[in-house]
């Protein structure tokens, strides 16, 4: 038994040189794998012959066949030829989680910080498939954490990809939660605007809630951009601005269910904003759905502004075709 443990390389050798299967029974499949090396187990899966020598090392990679990287890593194969979108085999490894397989190719010395045809590194690569495991990895070998790519950090990115814990994850890194884009919104609104309403929860802690973004608090910017579940966790968390603001950013928007949400709240349809504007006006200088809503509850059609503007008048300054048929004849 001794000796043939000592030799199980050799005899797994012969008998695959032979014509023998040594997969058709499992039993002595799963022996192979045990008691062999490296090389032994290359030769039972199949990863030696000389087809799979053709193959790149990105090809086992999207397999996730760890030996047959190893095998072709040992036989000399090109660690960092790239496949599909540029992609090296360590990109590949990043954005598919498999973190045993990133490591094997960082031992043989891949090029870890290469990136692909859309210009993404293994870091932006794994926040945007959310793989945590292998966050912590690139954050132990070295990674630089406060990467841009297109103006966005890479919280950001996370946020909009929709990875909350990744998102966690990189605050607990050291991203700085107040970077704004070339816009001027920070991590916070851009929760708002992709309607990531459970990170505004773990955002209410983190002093963020003070900035605001084309001249609109947080509640503000969620009824411009019309995200309502965002708008009522703002809500449950106090977080409460000008409500008439709210609905008059809602008509800006053109959002529908927010207006109606703040005149269920008992906000009046005729407010106005600090141009002497009212929110029809509003309406018809912005959108096309909010003023035919608008229209069926009963608004002032007459209110004239300071500027002598009506409705009526708003509609044909703006072109709002819809609008201008619907206001004339309320007028009427």
């Amino acid at each position: 038994m001794i000796a043939a443990h000592k030799k199980f390389n050799d005899v797994v050798r012969i008998l695959v040189n032979a014509g023998a299967n040594p997969s058709y029974i499992s039993s002595q499949k799963r022996m192979a794998l045990y008691y062999g090396n490296d090389e032994t187990r290359a030769i039972i899966l199949g990863y030696n012959g000389p087809e799979y020598r053709k193959r790149k090392i990105y090809e086992a990679v999207q397999e996730n066949s760890v030996d047959g990287v190893k095998y072709l890593l040992k036989i000399g194969k090109n660690i960092d030829e790239v496949g599909e979108q540029g992609n090296t085999p360590f990109l590949l490894a990043r954005q598919s989680g498999n973190a045993e397989i990133a490591k094997l190719l960082v031992t043989f010395g891949c090029n870890r910080f290469a990136v692909n045809s859309d210009g993404d590194n293994a870091l932006i690569l794994a926040v945007k498939n959310g793989r945590n495991e292998v966050i912590t990895i690139l954050h132990q070998v070295g990674f630089h954490f406060y990467d841009i790519k297109n103006g966005k950090s890479l919280l950001m990115i996370a946020i909009e990809f929709n990875h909350i814990e990744v998102a966690k994850q990189l605050l607990m890194y050291g991203q700085d939660i107040t970077y704004q884009d070339p816009s001027g919104k920070n991590a916070l609104f851009y929760a708002i605007e992709y309607g990531r309403s459970d990170f505004i929860v773990y955002l209410a802690n983190q002093n963020t809630f003070n900035s605001r973004v084309e001249g609109c608090d947080a509640m503000l910017y969620a009824c411009l951009k019309g995200k309502q579940a965002v708008l009522e966790e703002l809500i449950k968390l106090n977080f409460i601005s000008s409500k008439k603001d709210a609905f008059l950013m809602a008509c800006r928007g053109d959002n529908v269910n927010i207006c109606d949400f703040w005149i269920r709240n008992g906000i009046d349809i005729n407010s106005t904003n600090s141009d002497d504007e009212s929110a029809l006006m509003i309406s018809l200088k912005y959108g096309f759905r909010v003023p035919g809503y608008l229209l069926n509850h009963n608004p002032n059609i007459n209110y004239t502004n300071s500027r002598g503007h009506s409705a009526f008048s708003y509609a044909v300054l703006y072109e709002n075709p819809f609008s201008r048929r619907n206001a004339c004849k309320n007028q009427s």
